[in-house]
């Protein structure tokens, strides 16, 4: 399984030209994610940059993790990044993380039921007690689709997706195959999710946050969320 994480996000508002290299408990932001995939056994990891800021700052190699990097300096969105690594994946299966996640969550038990139950696509959800926190990521109805930052969840299941994906080497045709979100004009990785013919959601249980403002940010920093 070959690792991917998509982080060309600016880091404008926590003060960094890249968010991915925002310092969070003496540690760049990306390293958690980069942590995650050693957890799982992942040895090459591809890293989309919007310049190449990351890569002079972590280097080729990170632990026992080797590191490539591809560039995408124009945002067109998340699953336009990751198809950029299509070159350096081959045949292998792909786990996808967000590159601004912390998170502490099992991740191995999703790769096994990825393996055991050949899913061409598995996602990394929890339940929320407050619904109109799915509102802020994406949520999953009760037919298994997938939605993004929904307006209407009254029909939704009570179920968030995190920003963790398993994907076999389907994925890339996936994505070509996948038009543009039309309000958006980005390459939407939930449109992308939804092409699959055996597709899922794993419940995760653990601590999990997305780090977009200083309020989050601090919040991390402080010692909320146990991370």
């Amino acid at each position: 399984m070959i690792g991917v994480i998509p982080a060309a996000g600016n880091g404008t508002r926590l003060g960094e030209k890249s968010k991915s290299l925002t310092k969070v408990n003496g540690k760049f932001l990306i390293e958690y994610p980069l942590q995650n995939m050693l957890d799982l056994g992942i040895k090459n990891v591809v890293i989309i940059q919007n310049e190449k800021d990351i890569e002079e700052a972590i280097g080729r190699h990170w632990g026992d993790i080797d590191l490539d990097y591809v560039t995408q300096r124009k945002k067109k969105g998340t699953a336009n990044a990751i198809s950029l690594a299509k070159k350096f994946c081959g045949e292998d299966d792909i786990c996808v993380i967000l590159g601004d996640i912390i998170s502490d969550m099992p991740l191995i038990k999703m790769k096994k039921e990825f393996y055991e139950k050949k899913y061409d696509c598995l996602v990394g959800a929890t339940c929320v007690l407050d619904k109109e926190e799915i509102k802020k990521s994406y949520g999953i109805y009760p037919n298994g689709r997938f939605i993004e930052k929904p307006k209407d969840i009254s029909n939704l299941l009570t179920v968030m997706g995190l920003g963790f994906f398993m994907f076999n080497s389907t994925l890339f045709d996936m994505i070509k195959i996948t038009p543009k979100n039309k309000i958006k004009k980005e390459h939407d990785i939930i449109d992308v999710l939804n092409k699959f013919k055996k597709s899922g959601f794993f419940l995760m249980i653990g601590n999990h946050r997305n780090i977009n403002t200083p309020e989050e940010l601090q919040e991390v920093t402080n010692g909320k969320n146990n991370l």
